[in-house]
This record gives structure tokens, sequence and C-alpha cells, in this order.
């Protein structure tokens, strides 16, 4: 779902949100926001000093987007979300 490349700003799609992660070098280390562009709500904020940090971190910030998600749908609109994405067709014949 989210990978750390180069610093920069990436827009990426998760169950019909758009997200925006925000990834700034610094001399200790990497910062990461991510950020519903649709709410302008901040998701998560978190700092990695290394690959390992980013590799332990990475289940906390996934779940903290799927949590922001549930919270701001119900079941139908997910259900209907993942049905008219490309992920289902993809998901089935893979």
């Amino acid at each position: 779902m989210i990978e750390v490349g180069t610093a920069g700003k990436t827009i990426f799609p998760y169950h019909g949100f758009q997200f925006m992660s925000e990834v700034t070098l610094l001399p200790s280390g990497i910062s990461l926001d991510i950020k519903c562009i649709e709410t302008d709500q901040m998701i998560i904020r978190t700092f990695f000093y290394d690959q390992s940090d980013y590799e332990c971190q990475r289940d906390i910030i996934e779940n903290a987007i799927r949590d922001y998600v549930l919270a701001n749908t119900t079941e139908v609109e997910r259900l209907f979300k993942f049905l008219s994405s490309d992920n289902w067709t993809r998901d089935l014949f893979d």
C-alpha cells in the first residue's frame, strides 16, 4: 500500500478515498505525514530513523489508514467502492 521512496508528495487511492503522503528527508531520519485529501484530515504523522524502524511501524501506519476508512464509511459504501473499482477484477482473475 505505502512505499517510502524519495522525498516529496504522493497521492494514492485506498477504498475510494484519496490520500496524500508527504515524505521529508531530514538529517536524523525520514518524516512521513499522511492525510485524507477529501476531508483534509491528518491520518498519521510519524518519523523513521532507518529502514528497520519503518518496517516496525508499517503495520501501524496501514492500520491507521484502515481505521480511518472504517470510521468514515458504512459497510455498504465500502462494498460499493470495492465492486466499482478495478481491484475486484484483478483480485478475482489474478
